[in-house]
């Protein structure tokens, strides 16, 4: 396990499909919330109002961290926030599936059907694993080389 965390191939792999699900979904989120906003209805946490906001409050999140993922993909905090995000996501998969949650989670919008079910806790506990892997990988693997140097 230790070498795999030392692959630098498999590590920016391992990060570029967390910044695509998490771009890719908050995006598409952002342009379809009505999937989201539903099931967030089912769940009865929050008044109607705002389930709007807060579905865009979540695509804006995604959106943010993919791109922090991109420039600052070496900053712990940000890796911590990912892993809690698909820790998140892997937690609530159980827990409508458990409760009998029928019908698509608008994760990815209109993009993929997203069913909840053993197929989707499958999918979240994958992410949540290469979340994990990105975690405890090495931190000076980055998707985009700045090398700044003074006085050229």
């Amino acid at each position: 396990m230790y070498s795999c965390l030392r692959n630098r191939y498999f590590l920016m792999f391992c990060k570029f499909t967390l910044i695509v699900i998490l771009g890719g979904s908050g995006i598409s989120k952002m342009i379809d919330p009505n999937k989201v906003v539903a099931i967030l209805f089912q769940l009865s946490l929050f008044p109607f109002a705002l389930l709007h906001p807060l579905v865009y409050s979540l695509s804006v999140i995604e959106i943010f961290v993919a791109v922090g993922l991109v420039f600052l993909s070496s900053s712990k905090t940000l890796q911590y926030v990912v892993f809690f995000i698909f820790g998140f996501f892997f937690l609530f998969s159980i827990y409508a599936a458990l409760n009998g949650f029928q019908g698509d989670c608008g994760c990815f919008g209109n993009l993929i059907n997203s069913s909840f079910g053993f197929g989707m806790i499958f999918r979240n506990l994958l992410l949540l694993i290469l979340a994990y892997i990105v975690l405890r990988g090495c931190n000076d693997i980055t998707l985009i080389n700045w090398n700044f140097q003074k006085g050229v």
